[in-house]
């Protein structure tokens, strides 16, 4: 050692440094530069860096290390334990007097270093007489059930029994949901209480059409699907118990659900059902909005319709003697008013224009006579390109605002649909469009005059 670590060699005591190795196995005794006292260690923990004992606080040292001499202020509090021989840190459970109470509470010294204070004061023991339930909140002592209400703190986390004065059963709450003021989770509709708030209880009349369920074991607003007897049919039809306390029917009377043999169409609508060409009727509902094919069974047109306006009466266009007729002779009409303009195909263009004259329209343009199905896949073309690029008055599908949109002639009307025409940044003013009215070709004009009389 004394050829190898000079260093240590002059911190060894009782022993010639020249007789041993550094890292010697032997526990020998050392000097340490911070004391007078000596300490023991091997040579090899000496080696690896290992210093005194002493000032590692691994041993107490009275004097320099230890509680009295390190931390006063702890030594003072210290209670039936000589804090001479004690280290102020120690992992140990010592016994400490608190100023607010004569009973000592129990805390490790590192625990206590660290600005612990009493665990009585902080309610994490019981102190009877103190801070026990009994003594702080007698209110909850006088509801528990079952328990000593002077061996729990008020607000433990421990689920205790509580006394509900609305029913003899005690329900289960944790101290301190109860200490908040939270009461009982029967009379709040938390937790099942047969008799009290079950569903047999509360609303008879719907535990009467239940279906599979026990009505003791559920709440009548559960969120969960219950099945439920309905008078019209054996079938049990599922819903929440929520809608049903809203009055909801039966989901198949109510036609929101299909039950083939009682709501479909082949049952409900059998002429329409004789009709439809691309499904099985007893799979539909009658009403259901979804197009389906249908074949005329008159003159065999077939047409796509939505089950609803077939349910409401709508028929065969082709044998129809009303409305628009894809077989016969139409026309498309541009016409407009203050502030609006609209597109539109029509048989019978006298009556159609005549109409929509009483409302303020006046004709533009018509162009026709042509086979109606032409002129309804040309309007339904300008109804699209108005829709994603100019947009539509409320409520309309052939109608805009001549803020967004003015055009002087069908054909010009086509050209943008079919982006021949990049539509106008600037709209006309009410004078250009007087002008351009004034300026239009004789033709056009008498084909209006006609027209509208």
């Amino acid at each position: 050692m004394a050829t190898t670590r000079p260093d240590l060699a002059r911190q060894v005591v009782g022993i010639d440094p020249v007789t041993v190795f550094a890292g010697t196995l032997r526990t020998l005794t050392w000097h340490c530069p911070n004391h007078a006292d000596t300490y023991q260690a091997t040579g090899a923990a000496r080696v690896r860096g290992t210093g005194c004992s002493y000032c590692a606080n691994q041993k107490v040292l009275p004097g320099f290390n230890d509680m009295a001499t390190t931390r006063p202020d702890m030594a003072a509090c210290l209670v039936g334990t000589d804090p001479r021989t004690v280290i102020a840190g120690t992992p140990k459970v010592l016994l400490w007097k608190c100023p607010n109470h004569d009973q000592p509470y129990p805390a490790k010294g590192s625990q206590k270093a660290r600005g612990q204070g009493c665990g009585y004061c902080h309610s994490l023991r019981v102190l009877p007489g103190y801070n026990d339930m009994a003594t702080t909140r007698p209110d909850l002592a006088s509801e528990l059930v079952g328990t000593d209400p002077t061996t729990v703190i008020a607000g433990t986390r421990t689920v205790l029994m509580w006394r509900c004065p609305n029913h003899v059963e005690p329900y289960p709450l944790t101290g301190s949901l109860r200490a908040k003021g939270i009461g009982c989770s029967y009379c709040a509709n938390q937790r099942i209480l047969p008799g009290l708030n079950d569903m047999a209880t509360t609303h008879p009349s719907l535990a009467a059409e239940l279906v599979g369920t026990d009505p003791t074991t559920v709440f009548a607003g559960t969120e969960r699907i219950l099945l439920w007897r309905c008078p019209n049919h054996p079938e049990p039809y599922p819903a929440r118990g929520f809608n049903r306390l809203k009055d909801r029917s039966c989901g198949y009377c109510s036609n929101r659900r299909l039950l083939p043999g009682f709501n479909d169409m082949a049952i409900t609508h059998p002429d329409l059902a004789a009709e439809v060409a691309d499904c099985d009727p007893s799979t539909v509902i009658a009403s259901s909005p979804r197009k389906h094919l249908w074949r005329c069974h008159a003159c065999g047109h077939q047409w796509s319709a939505p089950a609803s306006m077939r349910a409401r009466g709508t028929g065969c266009p082709a044998c129809a003697d009303y409305g628009f007729d894809p077989e016969a002779p139409a026309w498309v009409y541009l016409m407009e008013r203050h502030g609006e303009q609209q597109i539109g195909i029509t048989g019978s263009l006298p009556r159609r224009t005549g109409h929509h004259a009483r409302s303020g329209w006046v004709l533009v343009e018509t162009i026709g006579p042509m086979r109606g199905s032409l002129a309804y896949e040309k309007e339904l073309q300008i109804k699209q390109w108005l829709r994603q690029k100019v947009g539509t008055l409320a409520g309309t599908t052939e109608s805009w605002s001549t803020a967004s949109l003015e055009v002087r002639s069908l054909g010009e009307l086509f050209d943008l649909a079919e982006g021949k025409r990049a539509t106008p940044a600037l709209l006309a003013t009410d004078a250009e469009r007087n002008d351009q009215r004034r300026n239009a070709p004789a033709a056009l004009i008498e084909s209006m005059s006609v027209a509208v009389s």
